[in-house]
């Protein structure tokens, strides 16, 4: 017989007039766990004060959001190409 763990934590953001109040809910083996994944995320969490706020409150960009860059490639000739746009994707 195995037993089985689990936490989850559902965030709502604590700003006051905040127009995201939808949950948020992350799930994990610990708080820390949920905490982490939530911060990637973009949430600003206080375990002692027992508050978050919301990516879109906080100003904290989403950490796997893609990222929009300019690239310019330096060719063989010893010139740099016209610059491009990339995305890079983060994990």
């Amino acid at each position: 017989m195995s037993i089985t763990a689990c936490y989850a934590m559902d965030l709502y953001c604590d700003v006051p007039g905040c127009k995201h109040k939808m949950p948020w809910q992350y799930t994990g083996e610990t708080w820390e766990h949920c905490a982490r994944q939530a911060r990637r995320a973009g949430w600003r969490i206080n375990r002692r004060r027992h508050t978050a706020i919301c990516p879109a409150c906080s100003g904290k960009p989403d950490k796997r959001a893609p990222v929009k860059m300019m690239v310019r490639m330096f060719e063989a000739s010893g010139d740099f190409s016209e610059p491009y746009e990339v995305t890079v994707l983060r994990d």
